[in-house]
């Protein structure tokens, strides 16, 4: 099948998944990150238990016909089928990792689906924004995007699938939450967590499961920050921001040192511990505890690409959003699969931090955009060794 799109490691093809998933050859990409429909249509009970029925009974692709999501487009009518994730699990290697964005009333059908193809759900990742808007006056203010994450099952032990297919962790490391610059954090043994050594990430570092053990930052959350798009940059939140609301409510800790804990405390109840030592502590306010982010509402014009007659795509996800995520769960040099591509925010993401990207756009207009966005020059990012234009 003769791609839309080629160049580098980025390959797009335009038509429907479950046209283009099934040539895709078994056990090829490290991981699966996607914004598909969420469903934003108006969902009665029996629409709902059909669909379960159906799946069930092994109509695996059946989506109601009725109904109209997001600004009334007729793709959005429902979440996606357990055949997409089907596909999904097939094209993944034993232990990768997929990343779906869900809406906050449909994440429940979304999950049952991706649990319906076998896949194990592991975690789900909150967006936090503040610049939602009630759709209705009995309705609340939208201010979250749910990110299920889910794994193929590992092929026998973490440690064995890892070796054998170079997936199955987390880019710790990679995801780090930058602490400030005062962060001089030496509690690397302090809490006396003894020979319980992180497995699940990629890299050199073998240290112990402690969110301050690591001199590159905090441990990643599941919480993801977003400032606000009136938000000035170095300067004052607008009303409302996520992050100065939680700051607000924390308060500033000034930096200061506190005793080392003594050996022997901790989640193993062994080790040697630093007793007599001082950790010298970061100030801020609990915000830094999070990756943050910029909302964009509507994305910059660096990332928001239009076609020569000015068209434009509604929705886009912020670039640096999707970059923290494409590193999070691919291994370097890996290759990951996005088969609702849109306008190309997970394709750039993936070219940005050196990887192989695949994507597939049922929508021409979309794909066009994708093509826009992807020629321009660019310079590979955190896996790569180099740059390129």
């Amino acid at each position: 099948m003769n791609p839309y799109y080629a160049h580098d490691a980025v390959t797009l093809h335009l038509g429907e998944a479950l046209n283009i998933l099934p040539t895709l050859p078994d056990a090829s990409v490290d991981a699966v990150i996607c914004d598909p429909p969420y469903a934003l249509a108006k969902l009665p009970t029996a629409l709902v238990t059909n669909a379960l029925t159906a799946w069930l009974s092994g109509h695996r692709d059946y989506v109601p016909a009725l109904g109209a999501g997001f600004m009334g487009h007729d793709w959005d009518r429902f979440v996606p089928p357990p055949a997409i994730w089907d596909e999904c699990l097939r094209v993944l290697k034993p232990g990768g990792h997929l990343l779906a964005f869900a809406g906050a009333r449909t994440v429940d059908l979304m999950g049952i689906s991706i649990r319906l193809a076998g896949l194990e759900i592991r975690d789900s990742i909150d967006w936090i924004y503040g610049s939602g808007m009630p759709k209705g006056k009995h309705q609340l203010k939208p201010a979250h995007e749910p990110i299920i994450m889910a794994r193929r099952p590992p092929d026998g032990s973490l440690t064995a699938t890892i070796a054998r297919h170079g997936t199955g962790a987390l880019n710790i490391d990679g995801c780090r939450t930058a602490a400030g610059q005062d962060y001089r954090d030496k509690c690397a043994s302090v809490v006396g967590l003894g020979s319980n050594r992180n497995g699940d990430a990629y890299g050199e570092w073998a240290g112990i499961r402690e969110d301050s053990a690591h001199d590159a930052g905090r441990w990643p959350t599941n919480i993801l920050l977003s400032h606000g798009p009136a938000c000035i940059e170095d300067g004052d939140c607008q009303p409302g921001c996520p992050v100065a609301e939680m700051d607000q409510q924390s308060g500033v800790r000034k930096a200061g040192e506190r005793p080392a804990q003594r050996a022997g405390i901790g989640y193993g109840g062994a080790g040697r511990g630093t007793e007599g030592d001082r950790v010298v502590l970061d100030s801020g306010g609990a915000s830094r505890f999070f990756p943050v982010f910029r909302y964009e509402a509507k994305a910059p014009t660096s990332e928001r690409p239009r076609l020569a007659d000015g068209t434009a795509w509604p929705t886009v996800k912020p670039l640096a959003l999707m970059r923290w995520l494409v590193r999070l769960v691919t291994p370097p040099g890996g290759t990951v699969l996005d088969w609702c591509a849109g306008t190309g925010t997970t394709l750039e993401a993936a070219r940005l931090e050196g990887l192989g990207v695949i994507g597939v756009e049922r929508d021409r207009t979309a794909a066009d955009l994708s093509v826009v966005r992807l020629a321009k020059p660019y310079a590979v990012g955190l896996f790569s060794d180099g740059a390129a234009s």
